[in-house]
């Protein structure tokens, strides 16, 4: 952490994708939270709305949140706008390095991205603009569809600070329009014998059952504290998925190389959820990446159970959803596309 600091420093990326009126909600809980020392950039990626102008209203205070969690508070704005266009290239823009002096305190760094890069490599951009300019101790990516309670971030990091062998590091999750019924603990684990990441808590009405911090395999992209050190080690997110398993595959190269992934039952937040779902884009993603995800990890005899399992049960049941419950010839055509680019993908 930076002299003079006595917390570790966060950089928490928001990516958004045409969901404005969810971003300024999350924003407004996350000016609300009690930790002291946390950077907030918002990926703006591609989205060709109104996203930008109202990111810009919503600082200079002209904009009013309204929300079932909080109640807007006008005394923490204006909040100091930094504004970076980048045309969706890895290069970082010189003009970043002038960010590093005399950055007020309250203050949103909002990278407009002309081209819609994906989910990871929308967050990677705001990897690398918070390592080489906030150098922070903590990577925090946020879903913009999400309200955060005011100690999550004190809590998350207070796990982190247990040993240095956490890499990940999830809160507990409720649905956003049932606050007592949980959508992860954490995340969740991997079946390799299935090729299914399963969220762990997953619609169950939260009686404790769920109260103490655990190790699992994953760390939902919901809510995902990353420790420094990991990507120092394992690197960014990977863009091959675009969208979906990409921080399945991120946990997974964090454990291949010493880190684990802890579930802070303590930290809580609520997410909506399908606010960046893309329609048949949704179902062609999480399918092709299902393969590209069990070719990079499965041993031999996991990848031909999968396979097994894939096309005795699970490619038959799926189509029959899309096609006879759904009437979705669409969403049928994306599957199997989908299943069909994924057994000829390379790792």
């Amino acid at each position: 952490m930076r002299a003079g600091c006595t917390t570790p420093i966060v950089s928490i990326i928001i990516v958004n994708w045409k969901g404005w009126r969810d971003t300024l909600e999350c924003l407004e809980s996350l000016h609300q939270i009690e930790y002291p020392t946390y950077h907030v950039i918002v990926v703006d990626n591609g989205s060709g709305d109104e996203s930008v102008s109202q990111i810009r209203d919503y600082c200079k205070g002209t904009t009013t949140v309204e929300s079932p969690f909080f109640q807007y508070s006008p005394d923490n704005k204006p909040i100091q706008l930094l504004e970076y266009p980048i045309s969706g290239g890895k290069e970082l823009p010189d003009t970043w390095e002038k960010y590093e002096e005399n950055v007020p305190e309250r203050t949103l760094t909002l990278i407009i991205n002309e081209q819609n890069t994906g989910f990871a490599e929308g967050n990677n951009i705001g990897i690398r603009f918070a390592r080489r300019v906030q150098k922070p101790d903590y990577i925090l990516l946020l879903n913009n569809d999400v309200v955060v309670d005011r100690t999550f971030l004190t809590e998350l990091v207070s796990v982190g600070e247990e040993n240095k062998s956490i890499g990940f590091i999830g809160p507990k999750i409720y649905h956003y329009s049932d606050r007592n019924t949980l959508q992860y603990t954490g995340g969740g684990t991997i079946n390799f014998r299935k090729g299914a990441a399963m969220a762990v808590g997953w619609g169950e009405e939260d009686i404790g059952q769920f109260d103490s911090d655990s190790d699992i395999d994953y760390i939902a992209g919901v809510c995902i504290l990353c420790r420094k050190s990991v990507l120092e080690t394992v690197g960014l997110m990977s863009p091959d998925y675009f969208l979906y398993w990409e921080e399945t595959d991120w946990c997974q190269r964090g454990k291949l190389a010493g880190f684990t992934s802890r579930y802070a039952h303590r930290s809580i937040i609520w997410h909506k959820g399908g606010a960046s779902d893309s329609g048949n884009g949704s179902i062609y993603y999480f399918t092709r990446n299902r393969f590209l995800f069990m070719k990079k990890y499965a041993n031999p005899l996991q990848y031909l159970s999968f396979l097994t399992y894939y096309f005795s049960i699970w490619f038959w049941f799926q189509s029959g959803i899309y096609l006879l419950y759904h009437r979705n010839t669409r969403a049928l055509s994306a599957f199997i596309r989908a299943t069909a680019d994924g057994c000829l993908i390379r790792r």
